[in-house]
């Protein structure tokens, strides 16, 4: 590691080639709230009684599906576009 000029960028180091793909998870409680904000309220109370305390994406599109929660609609209500 040395000086390098103003402006000079810095080298670029090699990058593998293999993608890493991490899972995402959402938090019982994290559902219930974000739900609870844009109106669903019971939406919310049955995601506290009804879901695990670590949810996948898979499990909330089948909760949104059971309740009629599209992700259009959360997106509409937090103000985006689909």
């Amino acid at each position: 590691m040395g000086c390098r000029p103003v402006g000079a960028t810095a080298p670029r180091r090699q990058v593998n080639d293999r993608a890493w793909v991490i899972p995402m998870g959402y938090s019982r409680t994290m559902v219930a709230d974000l739900l609870r904000q844009l109106g669903f309220q019971q939406a919310a109370d049955e995601a506290l009684r009804v879901l695990p305390e670590q949810i996948d994406l898979r499990q909330l599109e089948e909760f949104g599906d059971q309740h009629g929660i599209s992700r259009g609609m959360l997106i509409d209500r937090m103000g985006g576009s689909p």
